[in-house]
């Protein structure tokens, strides 16, 4: 599956983003760029409120098996790469 960021905005304006495939900490990388991307045309974000997904969550938006998913997880954070 690929990678994507679905976006709503409420009533009140309150923004909320979904990075689905991303692996691990990746979804921190890209918001600093979707950011930026916004920013370029005169948007900003105030805070966001994370959710932690569980590598099953990750598991099946990105197509792949969960003990994959963990090894993926622990090599990003061990700095040993995807």
């Amino acid at each position: 599956m690929p990678k994507r960021i679905e976006v709503t905005v409420d009533r009140n304006g309150v923004v909320k983003a979904d990075f689905i495939g991303f692996i691990g900490d990746q979804c921190h990388e890209e918001e600093a760029r979707f950011r930026q991307a916004l920013a370029g045309f005169g948007v900003e974000l105030g805070s966001l409120e994370v959710e932690l997904k569980t590598e099953a969550q990750m598991a099946r938006e990105a197509d792949l098996e969960e003990e994959d998913t963990r090894r993926r997880v622990r090599a990003r954070r061990t700095g040993a790469g995807s």
